[in-house]
């Protein structure tokens, strides 16, 4: 009984924080001006190491099509 409870326990707390997404920190429109034809939304930068004054930070993005018009393919590349 005691380690049923435990498994449930542990279930109740675990699952939740697993399911969970960042939240959005920063979401780009492209163009600024005009029709938006591009979102773009990233969670927060994770700092996940580096050597020196160099560090490598990772962040889930979304891409979306807003515009009417379908987009065959895209490539994407981010410089700070």
């Amino acid at each position: 009984m005691l380690k049923t409870f435990a498994a449930v326990l542990f279930l109740t707390v675990s699952i939740p924080s697993l399911l969970a997404k960042d939240s959005v920190f920063q979401t780009v429109n492209w163009p600024e001006s005009g029709q938006t034809v591009l979102r773009l939304s990233f969670s927060k930068f994770k700092d996940i190491g580096g050597m020196g004054k160099e560090h490598t930070y990772l962040t889930d993005t979304i891409a979306e099509n807003v515009s009417d018009k379908t987009i065959g393919n895209a490539s994407f590349s981010l410089y700070l």
